[in-house]
């Protein structure tokens, strides 16, 4: 933890010592967190821990939004043409919906 102090600016450390804690707490929350799942995935591996603990069938991993977007190609354009049109398109209609449709408006 003192290495990762060394590393922010002092005059971070001086100026907002409260915003700097609340960011190492919530790192170390993050690191806990992510160290249980990863010593329950790790124990949860073998059969015979999983007979142990009756657990019959493991959850499938679902991936996040960006997760999907990066493994489609991402917002290639190369990939995806037409892709900005459509974009400003749906933009264009949600914004003529917003004002369209809001009573301080009309």
């Amino acid at each position: 933890m003192q290495r990762a102090l060394d590393l922010v600016a002092d005059h971070l450390l001086t100026n907002f010592p409260d915003e700097v804690r609340r960011l190492f707490q919530e790192v170390f929350e993050n690191y806990i967190s992510a160290m249980k799942t990863a010593i329950m995935e790790y124990i949860l591996r073998s059969p015979d821990e999983r007979k142990r603990l009756h657990i019959l069938m493991l959850p499938k991993n679902v991936q996040t939004a960006a997760e999907r977007q990066a493994k489609s190609g991402g917002y290639s354009l190369a990939l995806f043409p037409g892709t900005h049109k459509r974009k400003i398109s749906a933009e264009n209609e949600v914004k003529f919906k917003l004002i369209t449709n809001n009573i301080v408006v009309s």
